[in-house]
């Protein structure tokens, strides 16, 4: 069996034309063919993870916040998913909510070793914060972050809204400017904490991790797309920003200007999405034509809102995405189907946005290629924009 088949035997996770792409891209007489980004697999490193609480003085805020980034261990053991709650009542409700919903649309299990040791002697590291959908919470999107962890990146997620603020008992948070402007200034106090190292001081397991300046980037879901696109707006420290399933400048958000933006942006559609329904998903197109920066767009087919989400089918609310559905795409309107499984739109969205963000914060060239080949197989559309 040649290299080149070898190679495609160990990737037959990736989608066929990129494989073959990339592996005539470095095709030479004298070297072995190169390898694609590994970003549709776990990286090097295992990922860890662990839960810490900052205060913030000066808006009297205190904030429950998730870090993931590359541990000690050669396994990732993973634990159930309630234990993202250290009380036992919080625990205990949120295990009975996994339970109870259909099986195949929540995640169930992590893919990350909770407090293991930080690697030491790795350098500083790019940096991707992560801002979590409308009463969601900050692990909402575990298994993005996980990905991005095993890649040697340190991924920060904060509880916007509190805890558990998808229990129909807790307040929860509103979805205006006022309330964007807020969880930016999440971002913004994370950011600055990660880079003068007090964030990391908060836990011992942590120690010895330090970031790159140079190389912060942000993603978020729905509410955190928003957020993302006005964060990437006023906060210069950014260098690249993705949103999942929903735009991040609209009526909503009159704050959020695009031609403000001007770093590389990814941009998750779902051609499904019976939450934004098509209204939404026509803001994410004019979005991706008004933008002033390069854009990257993944559709997929048959995907809901929370096609991208761990939490998928948890509460009523994050229902879209999972078994049987009415179509809101144009022309279909009201025809009944199947949405995708949630592990393969949470599995494809790993390997674009882990490809991603190792082509603009880690100058991997592999994937700087990957992401500029154009690709239309059945599922999925990736396509690149173009800056106005």
């Amino acid at each position: 069996m040649s290299a080149a088949q070898n190679q495609f035997e160990y990737r037959a996770g990736y989608p066929f034309a990129l494989v073959i792409s990339l592996l005539a891209l470095g095709c030479t007489q004298d070297s072995d063919p190169v390898s694609p980004p590994s970003g549709w697999a776990n990286g090097p490193y295992v990922a860890a993870h662990t839960t810490l609480v900052i205060n913030d003085s000066a808006r009297a805020r205190s904030l429950t916040v998730e870090v993931w980034y590359p541990g000690v261990g050669s396994v990732a053991l993973g634990a159930a998913v309630a234990e993202f709650e250290a009380l036992p009542e919080s625990r205990s409700a949120l295990r009975e909510l996994l339970q109870a919903a259909t099986p195949g649309c929540p995640s169930l299990l992590t893919q990350a070793n909770r407090d293991a040791p930080a690697i030491k002697g790795l350098g500083d590291r790019p940096l991707v914060m992560f801002s979590h959908c409308y009463n969601c919470g900050r692990y909402s999107s575990f298994s993005l972050a996980e990905r991005l962890a095993s890649h040697g990146m340190i991924v920060v997620a904060p509880d916007h809204a509190g805890p558990m603020p998808f229990v129909e008992e807790h307040e929860g948070e509103s979805l205006d400017a006022e309330q964007l402007e807020q969880r930016v200034d999440d971002l913004r106090l994370l950011i600055s904490a990660s880079l003068d190292g007090s964030l990391f001081e908060l836990s011992s397991v942590l120690e010895g991790l330090s970031i790159d300046p140079q190389r912060i980037g942000a993603y978020g879901h729905s509410f955190g797309s928003a957020t993302t696109g006005r964060l990437a707006q006023v906060d210069s420290r950014i260098r690249a920003a993705a949103g999942l399933a929903a735009p991040m400048a609209s009526f909503v958000f009159p704050n959020v200007a695009m031609d403000e933006i001007s770093v590389p942006l990814l941009f998750v559609l779902a051609q499904e999405d019976n939450s934004i329904t098509e209204i939404g998903n026509d803001l994410l197109r004019n979005n991706i034509a008004e933008a002033a920066s390069p854009v990257w767009v993944l559709e997929l087919a048959d995907a809901g809102h929370w096609s991208v989400s761990d939490l998928c089918g948890l509460v009523p609310a994050f229902e879209a995405g999972c078994g049987q559905g009415l179509r809101h795409s144009r022309g279909r309107e009201g025809e009944a189907f199947a949405y995708i499984p949630v592990r393969q739109g949470i599995q494809t969205t790993q390997g674009y946005l882990t490809t991603f963000f190792l082509a603009h914060l880690a100058g991997d060239a592999p994937a700087l290629a990957l992401l500029n080949t154009p690709l239309n197989e059945e599922g999925v559309v990736w396509r690149m924009g173009s800056a106005k």
